[in-house]
């Protein structure tokens, strides 16, 4: 588990300083930014986006993380919080139903992982609606669904786990604005990576250290 929480906690400053010298961020907020690549629709070229996390890698997930998760069906089957990540790891996604690249890119690349995963007690994967209730939740679901089935190659019938947070106070808890973001939560509920917005490099480094972490369960 060393190798791959040693890659989780220097990824940002090696991205961060390639940018810093190629003059894609002029100031520095804060020692905990992140620097990611989030694809444009239509774009093919990834644009840099700079965002400050509230979250810091070797954290607990916050205590106001806490929420319901709800299948495809709309029945309640697990709690987000941190009592409910220990013993397992947990790959979260906090999105909104309104962002493009969360419903085009981010959200059938999570969905393609947790079917993968599915029958794997020791890992979990829930996706967490900002300022979403379970109907809106739902009515999201059936969007996506809609348009897989009227062709639209970027979109996917969503079935995996989905967490409401109507208030949008589990979000606020974990980042301001930028979405999507993606975490892997320890057996512990401790924060061994996260990242913000969405670029296939990025995911497939997501998957390698939930593969790496999965051989220490």
């Amino acid at each position: 588990a060393a190798l791959s929480r040693r890659i989780h906690g220097e990824r940002w400053r090696g991205v961060l300083g390639l940018a810093l010298m190629a003059g894609a961020v002029a100031e520095v907020p804060s020692a905990n930014l992140i620097l990611t690549r989030c694809p444009v629709a239509f774009d093919d070229a990834p644009e840099f986006t700079a965002d400050v996390p509230y979250t810091r890698l070797g954290e607990k997930l916050p205590e106001a993380a806490c929420v319901d998760v709800f299948d495809c069906a709309g029945e309640r089957i697990d709690r987000l919080d941190a009592p409910a990540c220990v013993g397992r790891l947990t790959i979260l996604c906090a999105f909104d139903p309104t962002c493009c690249v969360c419903k085009r890119f981010a959200l059938p690349r999570l969905e393609q992982l947790w079917a993968s995963k599915a029958g794997n007690r020791q890992c979990a994967v829930v996706a967490l609606g900002r300022n979403c209730d379970l109907d809106q939740i739902q009515n999201f679901r059936k969007e996506c669904e809609d348009a897989a089935l009227a062709g639209d190659k970027h979109m996917v019938s969503l079935r995996m786990p989905m967490a409401p947070d109507p208030s949008g106070l589990a979000f606020r808890s974990l980042a301001e604005a930028l979405v999507p973001r993606f975490y892997l939560l320890g057996p512990d509920a401790t924060i061994l990576y996260q990242s913000a917005g969405f670029d296939e490099d990025e995911f497939g480094t997501l998957e390698y250290c939930l593969e790496q972490e999965l051989m220490y369960l």
